[in-house]
């Protein structure tokens, strides 16, 4: 287990998730196919060598995942080129990939972090992630475009609590208080 901040971070070990070989033993999606598993296994050493560390905790270590920005399961979106390129890739601990999956929270172009779910168990200790800079660093138009989907993914879920409050409320939705936000209409629709 490490720690950053206040926030502490199971080995990938102890993650529940679909077993995969392409990415470091395992896959949050669960969509990669044999033929994929070659790319996946370059596109991990590539973002391995650029990033080094999880751009959002600064930890190395085994348990560390290289993220598709731009998931597999959305690749019609993106240039096919760009799927398996560092470019569409971040360094992740294993929980934070599963959160960044999850839509959970997002990172813009500048690094700096949104939390889109209120009780997300890192939003105090994952404030910004670092980028790289370099020509094949990440994609700053596949992370406008994953934050684009995230956000209505996330407006879709629970638009009320999304209107209203900015962020989905766990408690909200488990005590059914944000139906309640259904029947109110203040004119001011996104």
């Amino acid at each position: 287990m490490s720690r950053v901040g206040s926030a502490s971070f199971l080995s990938s070990n102890l993650v529940t998730s679909c077993i995969s070989m392409s990415i470091n033993d395992r896959c949050s999606t669960g969509r990669h196919v044999d033929r994929n598993k070659k790319c996946q296994k370059k596109f991990r050493n590539k973002v391995l060598s650029r990033d080094q560390r999880c751009v959002a905790t600064g930890l190395s270590g085994n348990d560390l995942i290289a993220a598709h920005i731009m998931p597999l399961d959305r690749s019609e979106l993106i240039p096919r080129n760009l799927l398996f390129s560092a470019k569409n890739g971040v360094l992740l601990t294993s929980q934070l990939e599963d959160d960044y999956d999850r839509h959970m929270w997002i990172f813009d172009e500048t690094g700096d972090v949104r939390v889109l779910f209120q009780f997300w168990s890192y939003r105090t200790a994952v404030t910004r992630v670092s980028l790289s800079r370099n020509d094949d660093g990440p994609s700053l138009d596949l992370i406008r475009q994953h934050n684009e989907l995230a956000l209505a993914a996330v407006k879709h879920h629970c638009p009320n609590c999304w209107k209203y409050v900015g962020e989905i409320n766990i408690s909200n939705h488990q005590s059914g208080s944000c139906i309640a936000l259904n029947n109110i209409d203040d004119g001011n629709d996104e």
